[in-house]
């Protein structure tokens, strides 16, 4: 690179679809063993900047005051008997009058075409005040002699005057048919005053009477435009466009920054030839503070000076200003560069072409979300811990926030922003953003390349769990008998592998009891009902979650056993909650025990009905022959636990003896003998197996 030169460089998507071009454009200054920081110095970098009343024109490409055009357009009319006359400059309404009867003289200089103020009686007007207006009545040969003097002999030749004439309704005058009389006594009038700059319809006023009027006109340099009304209400108009000069302006720079610390402002003015002695030139200086509002710092700066004692912190920009000002030769200083050294702050830049994850974009509710994203330092400045803010937008627009801090991110180097994500409590489609260094948590150049967005489906669990209920490890049919303290299993199951049966507020268990109607809830105690939840870390073979329920029943009678059970999702386990009667007996007794089926030919089963909250200490079923021999004895050991309630042996006779022989067909006796803890006999539980036995004793037959 060449010492002291700007180069510039643009860049733009390529335009293979045909669209074109789109080119951002930027510069540098290279020069020698300069610190880093900002630099205006060629005509396209100054070009960016804002000039008041001052210009860069490409011809020469030197700063000048500016030729300021103005477009004047005078009204004058009466509405609805208030009189309306004003002066509008390039559209915006510079002042005006709706009263009195009187003549009023607006004037503008030559250079820079500012209109004159009057303070208030300037001229020998009529006192109304700071106004643009000179106002003049017309009704005595003394006050006409003020206006004549003042437009023959208080206005420079070249300013523009502009006449108009003010009534404040039909019936007001400003005298016309009087004024050229006063040629007599003053050697001229008004009209001559008038028409010795062009006027030509002045005079018609003498015998048409106080129409309105409109004159403008250049000093002894010609009339710009003349208007009298034809009616005392007409409207009439003038417009012409005044051309001036400025001798002051100034050039305001783009935003400088933003900055961790600052240095040092350079600037350089250089005058044109002929009149350094008239030019004035200086530089002010703006801070930007983070409510973006710019306070002066420091005003009319000569030289190069230290910016060391600003807090870059108060203060992240600056803003300069160059003021030139001549009011001679009205030729203003050029500005031939400012420069702004400081240390920069970092420039961080999502990049997914550099590392991008995502899990899936379709997922079962429940299942882990994973997102991990390149996050770039593109800059020659370290960072601070960096802040990531994650927003998650549902199909309702409700959002999750979560904000993530990671690791300080070295200059020229990459980390990852990984965010894994909870997707229990989501369903259907999702919308990701992730952005940066929010709320910029620290200074940092640009913003816009600190977004990425993405989106997924969570598909919603919407199959029923499965639940079962066993009464002492069995399923119960309505009514049948349980003990007076069965053991309640309660499971329920369910096929998502993510969203664990892990909370007791999925169940609620209640029981009715006899003759009462209101069901009774249970509460997980930890005792009478405890709840083992699923394992979380065996999700993906087995999602149970298990009651168990071991209440003690001490009322005879019928009762109900109502479940409420829902899964994670709040899918219930089915359309109707689970329902079931059943019967307590609370007195210990057995029934008489039958055989089944009988006859039989190779195996039997034994069926009994077992009330209370006990089960016999000794029990044995005989079996005689018709004579009343014993051939076989079948133990408690061998029938296997006895339950509550009426059941089946799972023990099956075979029909053999007590050595192992087949028994030959017929008919055979049996009985049983069953004891209490105490020896006592239990008591007989009546049922429509009685009808079978005689005095204790039942039949069964043999059959091969």
């Amino acid at each position: 690179y060449q010492n002291n030169v700007v180069y510039y460089w643009r860049v733009s998507p390529d335009s293979l679809s045909g669209i074109g071009f789109t080119w951002a454009n930027s510069s540098f200054l290279y020069l020698n063993n300069s610190p880093k920081g900002w630099n205006q110095s060629h005509f396209y970098q100054l070009k960016k900047d804002k000039y008041t009343n001052l210009k860069l024109p490409d011809t020469d490409r030197k700063v000048r005051f500016i030729d300021d055009i103005k477009d004047i357009r005078i009204r004058n009319t009466i509405v609805t008997n208030q009189y309306d006359a004003n002066v509008t400059v390039n559209s915006g309404l510079y002042g005006g009058n709706t009263g009195g009867q009187y003549v009023y003289l607006v004037v503008f200089d030559t250079v820079p075409g500012d209109v004159v103020v009057n303070p208030g009686t300037k001229f020998g007007s009529i006192d109304y005040g700071v106004s643009i207006n000179f106002v003049y009545a017309t009704d005595s040969p003394s006050n006409r002699k003020k206006l004549i003097d003042v437009l023959r002999d208080s206005i420079p030749n070249g300013y523009y005057a502009m006449l108009y004439t003010v009534q404040s309704s039909p019936s007001v005058s400003y005298y016309p048919e009087q004024w050229a009389a006063d040629s007599l006594a003053f050697g001229t009038n008004l009209f001559q005053v008038l028409e010795q700059q062009g006027a030509t319809k002045i005079r018609k006023t003498a015998t048409a009477g106080s129409y309105p009027y409109i004159f403008a006109y250049r000093k002894n340099k010609g009339a710009l435009g003349e208007n009298l009304a034809t009616s005392y209400v007409g409207d009439i108009f003038v417009n012409f466009p005044i051309v001036g000069v400025w001798d002051r302006g100034n050039i305001e720079s783009v935003k400088i920054g933003p900055a961790k610390k600052w240095a040092r402002l350079l600037w350089k003015g250089s005058s044109p030839a002929g009149n350094p002695q008239t030019d004035i030139y200086n530089v002010d200086l703006y801070g930007i503070n983070a409510a973006n509002q710019d306070v002066l710092l420091h005003q009319n700066i000569g030289i190069d000076t230290s910016l060391a004692h600003i807090d870059a912190a108060q203060y992240p920009y600056l803003k300069l200003k160059f003021n030139s000002q001549d009011n001679v030769f009205r030729t203003s200083a050029n500005l031939d560069y400012w420069r702004v050294l400081y240390d920069g702050v970092p420039e961080v830049a999502v990049n997914p072409n550099a590392f991008f994850a995502f899990k899936s974009d379709t997922l079962q509710q429940g299942a882990p979300f994973q997102m991990d994203l390149a996050i770039e330092n593109i800059s020659d400045y370290n960072t601070d811990s960096l802040l990531v803010k994650y927003t998650l937008t549902d199909e309702q627009n409700h959002q999750q926030i979560i904000s993530k801090r990671l690791k300080a991110l070295p200059k020229n180097d990459t980390l990852i922003a990984s965010l894994p994500l909870d997707t229990r409590n989501l369903s259907d489609r999702q919308r990701i953003s992730v952005e940066v260094n929010p709320d910029n948590d620290q200074p940092e150049l640009y913003h816009f390349n600190n977004y990425a967005f993405a989106s997924f489906l969570v598909s919603r669990d919407k199959r029923n769990p499965l639940l079962d209920v066993t009464f002492d490890g069995q399923h119960l049919l309505e009514g049948d008998l349980v003990a007076t303290k069965p053991n309640i299993v309660i499971t329920l199951k369910d096929e998502n592998k993510y969203l664990a049966l892990a909370d007791t507020s999925l169940f609620r268990v209640l029981v009715q009891y006899p003759n009462e109607y209101v069901q009774r809830p249970f509460a997980f105690d930890g005792n009478v009902m405890k709840f083992f939840p699923a394992s979380s870390n065996n999700l993906g073979k087995e999602n149970k979650a298990t009651i168990e329920l071991n209440p003690k029943f001490t009322k005879d009678g019928t009762y109900q056993l109502f479940v409420q059970a829902r899964d994670a999702s709040s899918n219930e386990s089915g359309d109707l909650n689970y329902k079931i009667s059943f019967e307590v007996v609370t007195k210990s007794s057995l029934s008489n025990v039958l055989n089944y089926p009988n006859p039989f030919t190779t195996k039997t089963h034994f069926v009994y009905t077992l009330t209370g909250e006990d089960v016999p200490e000794f029990f044995k079923i005989q079996i005689l022959s018709i004579s009343g021999k014993i051939v076989k004895e079948i133990t408690q050991d061998e029938i296997g636990p006895l339950r509550v309630g009426t059941h089946r042996t799972d023990y099956a006779w075979n029909g053999t003896d007590d050595f192992g022989d087949k028994l030959a067909n017929g008919v055979y006796l049996y009985r049983v003998v069953a004891r209490k803890k105490d020896g006592t006999a239990y008591e007989s539980f009546k049922n429509n197996a009685d009808k079978f036995f005689e005095n204790g004793f039942g039949k069964m037959v043999i059959m091969r």
